[in-house]
């Protein structure tokens, strides 16, 4: 057999384990150029985000069902923040001169603009027919809608505080509101029109996200953070987990679809994070780790994924929660540990020359290990060369 073929059947093999491996893993990436691949959002098959492979920042598309990656919007201006339902995937669009709300139908491949105020609208998210989202047209913070099927704008908040990153899921919106300071979390009934109060706390909530009439959020303050829930329908308010770090501002993102509640914890690493989800159902939780920062979780059926930065550069992540394992769930701690102030990582200008100077002797004494090793070595070539001249016998 040739050295050709017999390097192919190698190749073929090794090519066939790693598949292996791969498929086996509960774990896959969804992305993997080089660039980052931030803000993931999910609707059935389909996984969109944010993409800054072109030097900006886009928005691409992949589909599980047939392992292809595709773009949606793409361009000199900005696109971030995308969210999907059904075959509409929508973003925030910088390319009039500031952040507008634009559309992409998947079906049509049509794109459409969807407002046009020369104000900013930002953190756009998307129930069925209605598009909700943060604007600033009023000098403050307001919370407005779209619905595609109407073609009609309407104003959802009116408070001259601000409000902001809405969640919408059926009839109900809900977003962070800083009119009591700190900022509680509020809501909106789209058919009956009716504004209410779902947080009265006297630290601060943050992050809401919203399925059915359950609405889970960040509650930070006293030096720690935590992931609560909320049922609008029954006002059962209870802590899912606690931030054991002490680390602030503790972003936990929480997301929640059906009975799974899924947030960025930092029990096992105060600064960078994973991902832990709860079934609430059944009181059983999962986790994801892996070297690195994961966050931003989004689910839909038994997909979660994430935004992780294993590879040291931003990613996109899934995985089977089918294929997780499931362990019963811990209480959260009564009290959290108490605040620990981050390490300094700052530098005076005499402890830069010290750890100049440092380095440089080293460089030094290694030079000179070298310089003795390479004359031991001619000194001991010297010595093994013949002491006859040439011509001249032994």
């Amino acid at each position: 057999m040739r050295s050709t073929e017999r390097s192919r059947i190698i190749f073929a093999v090794i090519l066939l384990l790693f598949s292996v491996s791969i498929k086996g893993s509960p774990e896959f990436p969804i992305t993997t150029d080089p660039s980052s691949q931030t803000s993931a959002a999910i609707y059935k098959d389909i996984v969109v985000w944010t993409d800054y492979r072109n030097g900006s920042t886009d928005i691409y598309g992949f589909n599980l069902s047939e392992r292809e990656e595709f773009s949606i919007a793409t361009g000199p201006s900005k696109q971030v923040s995308p969210a999907i339902y059904e075959d509409i995937v929508i973003w925030q669009d910088s390319r009039n001169g500031n952040w507008d709300i634009y559309g992409y139908n998947l079906s049509t491949q049509e794109e459409f603009q969807i407002t046009k105020d020369e104000n900013d609208q930002e953190w756009p998210e998307i129930y069925e027919d209605v598009v909700v989202w943060q604007d600033s047209r009023n000098g403050n913070w307001d919370i407005y809608g779209y619905n595609l099927s109407t073609q009609k704008e309407f104003q959802i908040t009116t408070n001259p505080e601000d409000q902001y990153t809405p969640a919408i899921y059926g009839d109900f919106v809900v977003w962070v509101d800083e009119r009591n300071c700190p900022t509680d979390i509020y809501g909106l009934n789209l058919s009956e029109r009716e504004e209410f109060q779902v947080t009265a706390d006297s630290v601060s909530q943050q992050r809401v996200a919203l399925y059915s009439t359950i609405a889970v959020y960040e509650s930070i303050g006293s030096g720690h953070g935590s992931v609560c829930f909320y049922n609008l329908t029954t006002g059962e308010e209870f802590q899912v987990t606690a931030d054991p770090s002490g680390v602030l501002p503790a972003h936990f993102c929480p997301e929640i679809y059906e009975n799974i509640i899924a947030w960025r914890d930092y029990r096992n690493d105060k600064y960078s994070g994973d991902i832990y989800g709860l079934n609430f159902a059944t009181t059983q939780e999962f986790t994801i780790t892996a070297p690195g920062i994961q966050a931003g979780p989004k689910i839909y059926g038994d997909v979660i994924v994430w935004t992780d930065y294993r590879n040291n550069n931003y990613d996109i992540y899934g995985c089977y929660l089918s294929s997780l394992t499931w362990s019963p769930c811990a209480p959260p701690p009564s009290e959290p540990l108490p605040f620990e102030e981050p390490p300094d990582v700052s530098y005076s200008v005499e402890s830069v020359r010290e750890l100049f100077t440092t380095i440089l002797i080293v460089i030094l004494v290694l030079i000179l290990a070298v310089a003795v090793v390479i004359l031991l070595w001619i000194k001991r070539e010297e010595e093994k060369l013949p002491l006859t001249g040439p011509g001249e016998k032994k």
